[in-house]
């Protein structure tokens, strides 16, 4: 379909939906039932969070993952008063890379697949994130710091200690 001014006909059934326009007709089946309730999965109660320089801790996680394992891609995260620690291990060698940040709360060690994380923040349209955490078991939020009207959630991976 181009992109144009032309009228699109929208037309409902019971279970169905109707486009028409420019000579072509397309139907599809709606959802039946209740969209799940998505607001119950986000966690809350926050125990840290966490400010810091989107674009720099996006070099970061691309500088470590460049030593992460291929098949996880795995880099941890460690938090202290100060800083943020960036670490990556595997066959290919070590790195750890520190980054300023502001923390309120407890301070952790969590793990994520470095892939995951990029992809979220990548789109983020914000110079400053922020990172909500609980532990290390549970997902975390990222939020952009100019606009809270969405959020990336990303799981981690287990620690192996």
């Amino acid at each position: 379909m181009e992109d144009s001014d032309d009228d699109v006909s929208i037309s409902f059934t019971g279970n169905q939906i109707l486009f028409e326009f420019d000579g072509t007709k397309v139907i599809s089946k709606l959802l039946d039932g209740n969209y799940m309730n998505y607001k119950a999965v986000i966690p809350k109660d926050f125990k840290s969070v966490v400010i810091v320089d989107k674009d720099d801790l996006i070099g970061a996680i691309d500088r470590a993952s460049l030593l992460a394992s291929n098949k996880s891609n795995l880099i941890k995260f460690t938090f202290n008063e100060r800083e943020l620690v960036i670490s990556s291990n595997s066959e290919k060698g070590k790195m750890s890379e520190r980054l300023n940040i502001e923390i309120e709360g407890n301070l952790i060690e969590i793990a994520f697949n470095s892939r995951y994380l990029l992809e979220a923040l990548r789109v983020i349209d914000s110079e400053k994130i922020k990172i909500s955490m609980i532990n290390s078991i549970n997902p975390i939020i990222i939020t952009p710091i100019e606009n809270d009207d969405y959020l990336y959630m990303v799981l981690p991976v287990k620690l192996n200690d």
